[in-house]
């Protein structure tokens, strides 16, 4: 897995930031999560990959160690089942680390399709961030329970983007 700190939080808008992990399944998952967190958050983020759905519990127990004190985020897709995939990672993180209870977002189907963002080779970070912010809109619009539950577990407003 690997670990990249965001630039997400401008810790001059307060001076209580706590720090946060999310952990996504790969690196698209992972430039759309650390393009959302520039919206609104306060708090000290790092993004990291866990390669595949499957690996999401272990490095979650992985990273509770090394980041003791930090509160963590998964963020995965639903792949048309998401209560399957919600009750898999649960069962796997109360087997390896029963006493980590990470929020859990699973977006159906996918984390892309929830958000209404395709990323593509060679958009600018600036061209994802502007498509990701009308595709957010979109979502809240629509009233999605996907993306507000991932808004407030990221504690960015759903006004960002209204």
């Amino acid at each position: 897995f690997s670990v990249a700190p965001t630039t997400s939080a401008s810790l001059a808008h307060s001076t209580v930031a706590r720090r946060k992990l999310a952990i996504v399944e790969g690196a698209t998952d992972a430039r759309i999560l650390s393009t959302l967190l520039r919206f609104g958050t306060t708090d000290e983020w790092a993004v990291a990959q866990s390669h595949g759905q499957l690996n999401l519990a272990r490095v979650a127990a992985a990273m509770a160690d090394a980041h003791r004190g930090w509160d963590l985020v998964i963020v995965t897709d639903g792949d048309g089942a998401p209560d399957v995939a919600r009750k898999r990672i649960r069962l796997e993180l109360d087997r390896l680390a029963p006493h980590l209870q990470p929020a859990l977002n699973v977006l159906n189907p996918d984390l892309e399709r929830s958000l209404h963002v395709r990323p593509a080779r060679g958009e600018t970070d600036t061209q994802l961030a502007s498509a990701l912010a009308a595709g957010i809109a979109r979502a809240v619009q629509e009233g999605s329970p996907d993306v507000a539950e991932l808004l407030q577990s990221l504690d960015i407003p759903r006004s960002s983007f209204v």
